[in-house]
């Protein structure tokens, strides 16, 4: 029984010294601050797969501002939450997008609660999720754009997630953010095209 106690605090031990950062090697440059402590939705580029959410993520570790980063329903994801609750990182939630649909729902409601909504946008992107967040909302919400920029970009799709994560180690970005002055009149469409071609200008 103690061993299997001291080895459950060796295994809890070495878990917290992982670093989220330091498991793709990534370093990056804060152009700007996101300095808004107004709960809003932030969007995010999203051309460097996990990196983009690793940087996310400890943005908020630092700033330690309330917040929901709305990421798929993959296994993956949710190793990573239950790695941010083991090692007492609090602030941060996942809203986990499911097939069954409810995820704009969902988002508003985590908006009304006073917290930071964090979401990808891909250059692909076909959904009006954005759009449809912010249109039944009971009061206004900013949103900021986060621009995750670096000196490389890979147009053709990974043929495994090892090379997503071999590809993608060791590069150096740029983080940005910019306040987004939106109108909810334009219809579907032209919000969503305007919003991705501002998002990646």
């Amino acid at each position: 029984m103690y061993k299997l106690l001291i080895i459950l605090i060796i295994i809890y031990f070495l878990i917290t010294q992982i670093k989220l950062l330091s498991l793709c090697n990534i370093k990056y440059d804060k152009i700007n601050h996101l300095i808004t402590k107004e709960p809003s939705l932030i969007v995010c580029s999203h051309d460097y797969e996990q990196n983009d959410v690793f940087i996310v993520i400890n943005e908020f570790i630092v700033s330690k501002k309330p917040v929901t980063i709305v990421l798929g329903d993959l296994v993956g994801h949710h190793i990573l939450f239950y790695y941010l609750k083991l090692i007492g990182v609090l602030n941060i939630d996942f809203l986990f997008v499911k097939e069954e649909g409810g995820t704009v729902k969902k988002i508003q409601d985590e908006l009304m609660k006073e917290r930071f909504v964090v979401t990808f946008l891909t250059r692909d992107n076909k959904s009006h999720g954005v759009y449809y967040s912010l249109k039944d909302l009971d009061e206004e919400k900013n949103i900021y754009l986060c621009k995750i920029t670096s000196n490389y970009l890979r147009e053709e799709k990974y043929f495994s997630r090892f090379e997503k994560i071999t590809y993608n180690y060791g590069k150096e970005y740029n983080i940005k953010y910019e306040k987004y002055l939106y109108s909810l009149s334009d219809d579907k469409e032209s919000f969503m095209n305007n919003l991705s071609k501002i998002l990646y200008l």
